[in-house]
């Protein structure tokens, strides 16, 4: 059951404790004033303390990251090199090689060029041409392509088949 008081009870209460509340109040501002205070304090402290700790650990991670591309740079400069030396050292086993396959093959074309007259003594001055454009030293002096061979040959298979064909 509740106890009922009138409203003349309640303000002969509230006029006995008012003047308690108002002490009581006044220790609450009081405490929020010394905590808030302490509070600005403690938070400029740590505020300082982290932003100290936050440089700390940005310039570690500028340095390892300076450590780690430091690597990497040393890392690819020894693959360079080391694929430098390798392609030197493959130019120094397969160039001799090749050249000299290269010479040997043009030595019996031009053996073979040579022995085509005696071979085929019906060919002239302009097969010989062809055939030195076809087999020289220099790619310069080459035919660029094989079409542009044939098409040297196919003139003069048709001049020479011209030419006997008038002298028959």
């Amino acid at each position: 059951m509740s106890k009922t008081i009138s409203a003349e009870q309640l303000s002969d209460y509230l006029t006995e404790n008012i003047q308690k509340i108002g002490r009581i109040r006044k220790e609450v501002e009081e405490i929020q004033v010394g905590f808030n205070s302490s509070f600005v304090e403690w938070k400029a402290k740590h505020d300082a303390k982290l932003e100290r700790l936050s440089e700390a650990v940005l310039d570690s991670w500028e340095t390892i990251g300076l450590e780690v591309k430091q690597k990497i740079k040393t890392r690819w400069d020894e693959e360079c090199s080391r694929l430098e030396k390798r392609r030197e050292q493959l130019r120094e086993d397969l160039i001799p090689e090749t050249q000299a396959e290269a010479d040997r093959l043009l030595e019996n074309g031009q053996y073979l060029t040579e022995n085509l007259r005696e071979l085929n003594p019906q060919l002239n001055d302009e097969m010989d041409r062809i055939i030195a454009k076809a087999t020289a030293y220099d790619p310069d002096e080459r035919y660029a392509t094989s079409g542009d061979f044939k098409k040297a040959l196919d003139w003069y298979h048709k001049r020479y088949l011209d030419i006997v064909a008038e002298s028959i």
